[in-house]
């Protein structure tokens, strides 16, 4: 194995410093998305709450703590600007391409360190997931030291190298629950390698250590197997949904499967892509790409894939990206590759600078805009409600910049005018005045909104109705997903007059 010289480091480093900035300043673009805010929120808690949680075996966002527990520690510092909260997340994600980067190179060399890191800066999937806040880049860049850390013992295996692994391996498994799986193929992989004589040894002790370590939080592992367990989604749903992730992994959802013209070529760049890579690695490099296969056939077989999961599990495809283009001896395959590479990133990056084509237009809702026109609102006398924990996310941080809030620390927005339809009813005494209705997509708070909604229609007059963010995929995930409730609008603004309440 090749080590990285400090040249190649320093410049390494440098492009890290690129994503860094680069995301950093675009932040503002993107939208927080609801799984960031309810995480966000619940880490506001005292560590206490969160401890006793995972210790009654209830568990909280279907992961492990440890990434909760850290943010909760960075929440002050980040007091109630969204972009600041995103912060460590980016520094994760920055500092994980290096680190993936330093792996390419130890199985194939400098190309592959520079494939490697410039693959992952110009990624449109990573441009959008590698700042989200959470368990998300914090998990990314754990794969990556786990797996410097495996190539660090099989130089030289030792007790002391395989302590290093077996400690990064718990800090993955307190961070989420499917990196057991993960563990699990790297101990496959230690099994078979020229190293298999000892490698029981190594393989028992680290399993006993991590499965002794893991105490009470085994009760909440089950208990959200459970969960997943009473799923009940059809194969084909489980199927569509795997393609359209295995898209968005390369292309983003920046450009919605939906745009034929675009999402055709990307497509099949993706796949020209797919294909070119186990063509060109060898070694561990095609047992890394293997691996992330397996991760993804695994959750897709699960009904567990979704986007927000995939860049957990997308270091080792990185990786085999990387070792694929420093193939030197099939130079065809080698640039079948690239040019695929380079039309799926052109695809998805005109999604990312036109804004048009989102599968998906999370990102891209304005929130910050409606929660500022809602702080006004408020200070004129007026009520805000709203069932979209986004919204009342950014309204947090507009109720303190307004002088109408003294919340140090972001999360969702609360006050005698802000009413909340996520978790309960809206009390009929505050539904008077003039209420503001903020209306986004919430599928967990449908019945309580749809209620809400009615009681101002009877009760109140409607003084305007503005919707926003159309979604484009309306109409066919009407069609494809008939069970899962869909919007053709993300966003929906109303004002009422309630007078006095009836």
């Amino acid at each position: 194995m090749q080590s990285v010289n400090c040249r190649t480091f320093i410049y390494g480093s440098a492009i890290v410093v690129l994503v860094f900035l680069a995301l950093l300043v675009t932040n503002t673009f993107f939208a927080v998305l609801e799984d960031e805010t309810s995480i966000i929120d619940a880490a506001n808690r005292p560590i206490i709450k969160t401890v006793q949680q995972f210790v009654t075996g209830q568990g909280q966002f279907e992961h492990p703590p440890l990434s909760d527990l850290l943010l909760h520690f960075w929440l002050p510092v980040a007091g109630v600007n969204p972009s600041l909260v995103r912060l460590p997340s980016i520094l994760s994600y920055a500092l994980a391409l290096l680190v993936l980067a330093t792996v390419a190179h130890k199985l194939s060399g400098p190309v592959a360190f520079y494939a490697t890191m410039i693959t992952g800066a110009l990624w449109p999937f990573g441009f959008h997931f590698g700042r989200m806040a959470g368990w998300y880049s914090f998990s990314f860049l754990l794969i990556a030291l786990l797996t410097l850390a495996y190539l660090h013992f099989l130089e030289a295996p030792n007790w002391r190298r395989w302590l290093l692994v077996v400690g990064i391996s718990f800090a993955l498994v307190t961070s989420n629950y499917f990196a057991w799986l993960v563990i699990g193929l790297l101990d496959i992989d230690l099994f078979f390698s020229p190293h298999r004589g000892n490698a029981w040894k190594y393989i028992v002790l680290g399993l006993a250590v991590l499965i002794l370590a893991y105490g009470p939080l085994w009760i909440a592992f089950v208990h959200d197997l459970q969960g997943h367990s009473e799923m009940s989604t059809g194969m084909s749903s489980r199927a569509l949904m795997a393609a359209f992730c295995l898209y968005a992994l390369f292309v983003s959802e920046s450009v919605a499967p939906w745009f034929l013209r675009m999402s055709l070529i990307a497509g099949v760049g993706v796949a020209c892509a797919l294909v070119c890579i186990l063509l060109l690695t060898r070694g561990l490099g095609r047992r890394f790409y293997v691996g992330f296969c397996v991760l993804f056939s695994v959750m897709a077989t699960l009904g567990i894939i979704g986007t927000k999961r995939l860049l957990f599990i997308s270091g080792w495809l990185l990786v085999a990206i990387g070792c694929a283009v420093a193939n030197r001896h099939q130079r065809r395959v080698r640039a079948l590759l690239a040019g695929s590479l380079i039309v799926v990133a052109v695809v998805g990056w005109m999604g990312i600078i036109t804004r048009k084509y989102y599968a998906a237009p999370h990102f891209i809702e304005p929130w910050s805009i409606l929660a500022d026109d809602a702080a006004l609102y408020i200070k004129n006398g007026g009520a805000v409600l709203s069932n979209s924990p986004s919204f009342l996310f950014y309204l947090n941080s507009s109720m303190r910049k307004s002088g109408l809030s003294s919340a140090d620390h972001p999360g969702w927005a609360t006050g005698p005018r802000v009413i909340s339809l996520m978790q309960s009813e809206m009390p009929a005494d505050r539904m008077e005045g003039e209420l503001m209705f903020v209306r986004g997509v919430n599928t967990s708070a449908n019945e309580i909104t749809g209620r809400a909604e009615a009681q101002m229609m009877s009760h109140c007059r409607l003084d305007s109705s503005t919707n926003l963010v159309p979604d484009t995929g309306f109409a066919l995930k009407r069609r494809l997903f008939p069970t899962n409730p869909a919007e053709p609008y993300r966003i929906t603004v109303k004002q009422f007059d309630c007078g006095a309440w009836k």
